[in-house]
């Protein structure tokens, strides 16, 4: 077993002139888990960008010196956090959540850990706000259409969720809900850009495999998208040919209409 998750830390507070809890955020099975480091920063001496306290000349020695314990720290929890996810990969029968949290504080109790079930919505919402203004309707709308497919089938409206095979399964319930090839392919690319981002997003920390997913083509030619003509399947035309309880009329019309469509100029023998 392979534990594909990572590990960030996060403030308990970015904005008050005092030192603040780090907490370390890993998401598992779709639950995001907070774990209290017990380290402890001023919010403007934390880089979010490296996930480092900074150390600098333009502070006092004695916030440097706190800073580069609480950098040593966390380094050490990086690195026991890898060792024990290797760990872990041939143990699938421990709690990976505890044994995670133990590892990253030893000391920590359990009112220490904070758990958020992450929702698939909340993710691709969250990524459209961030689209073009222009485009953010476009996107939010296709949301709410895959949100409702959720709520129909019934699924949990949970990331761990999201994959292609899901994705593939919404883009069968749009074609069934008789939905235009145009409008399922732009509503499978707007999915597939939010959830890129979602995986590119540093603070979301997920990882969303889609590479399962193959978003329907039109295939019909220029002009036949012009004139708004559908090709029919082989299938379709012989389920055509085959209908049955027809009047004399009708039966002659199914005839015709299979020869015309197969471009054959020889009589059939019924």
């Amino acid at each position: 077993m392979f534990l594909d998750f990572g590990l960030r830390f996060n403030l308990r507070q970015t904005k008050k002139n005092k030192p603040t809890i780090i907490y370390a955020v890993f998401v598992w099975e779709g639950v995001q888990h907070k774990i209290n480091t017990s380290l402890k920063v001023y919010p403007s001496h934390w880089d979010n960008k490296t996930q480092t306290a900074t150390v600098s000349n333009r502070l006092s020695k004695l916030d440097n010196h706190n800073n580069k314990i609480a950098n040593r720290k966390i380094s050490a929890i990086i690195s026991s956090f890898s060792e024990k996810k290797h760990y872990l990969s041939n143990r699938i029968e421990l709690d990976i959540v505890k044994e995670i949290a133990t590892t990253i504080n030893p000391n920590r109790k359990n009112k220490g850990m904070k758990v958020n079930k992450i929702k698939i919505t909340d993710v691709l919402e969250k990524m459209a706000q961030k689209r073009p203004t222009r485009s953010i309707d476009q996107y939010l709308f296709t949301v709410k259409g895959f949100k409702k497919f959720l709520e129909v089938v019934g699924i949990d409206d949970n990331i761990s969720k999201l994959d292609g095979e899901l994705l593939s399964a919404y883009q069968e319930y749009l074609i069934n809900g008789g939905k235009q090839i145009k409008t399922i392919s732009a509503y499978l690319r707007n999915l597939k850009t939010l959830i890129n981002a979602a995986n590119k997003d540093k603070e979301l920390n997920v990882k969303i495999d889609i590479s399962e997913l193959d978003i329907i083509k039109d295939k019909r030619t220029n002009e036949q998208k012009k004139s708004k003509q559908i090709p029919l399947t082989e299938d379709q035309l012989m389920d055509i040919y085959h209908l049955k309880n027809l009047t004399e009329k009708e039966e002659w019309a199914v005839f015709l209409f299979y020869l015309i469509a197969n471009k054959s100029q020889k009589m059939m023998v019924i």
